[in-house]
């Protein structure tokens, strides 16, 4: 993983206690998002991207409709909402 942001999140995770598996998982699915809206950062994307690319997953790729539960994963205001202060 070279990028500093998903390196950035994978160590907020690390502190937050999560299990590693769940980290991994995270990871691959913002690194799937990132690719998807082109490799931008994901600040620079916003509610409509996400909205497509979850469209993507449950439609091309017939993905689960649970996949929507986890949307707050792919907006950057949510992941900063999360973060802790500091």
């Amino acid at each position: 993983m070279s990028s500093p942001f998903l390196q950035e999140l994978s160590r907020d995770m690390r502190v937050r206690g999560y299990a590693l598996r769940t980290e991994k998982t995270y990871i691959h699915w913002i690194r799937r998002y990132i690719y998807f809206i082109d490799r931008r950062h994901p600040s620079d994307a916003g509610a409509v991207e996400v909205r497509d690319f979850l469209t993507y997953l449950a439609v091309d790729r017939k993905a689960s409709s649970n996949l929507k539960k986890g949307r707050s994963v792919f907006d950057p205001k949510a992941l900063r909402r999360r973060r802790a202060p500091g």
